[in-house]
């Protein structure tokens, strides 16, 4: 995994935000650093939901098995 891979995960909600932003995923609250999140990502502070792209290697280290990595092509 190259750091600059990138994953989607849909149906993401940001809550709030603190040293990172939190957000729902699955069901599952997690804390992402926004120098993680992709400047392409529909979810970018609180109250945004949709589509949550970010560090592939993050949501490894998250346990966000959901991500689908995003296409460069």
């Amino acid at each position: 995994m190259d750091d600059n891979d990138l994953v989607e995960i849909e149906n993401v909600e940001a809550l709030s935000q603190d040293r990172g932003l939190i957000c729902t995923v699955s069901g599952v609250r997690v804390a992402v650093p926004r120098r993680y999140i992709d400047p392409s990502s529909e979810v970018r502070r609180p109250g945004d939901r949709g589509k949550l792209v970010m560090s592939a290697w993050l949501a490894d280290r998250l346990g966000l098995g959901a991500a689908k990595p995003v296409s460069t092509i």
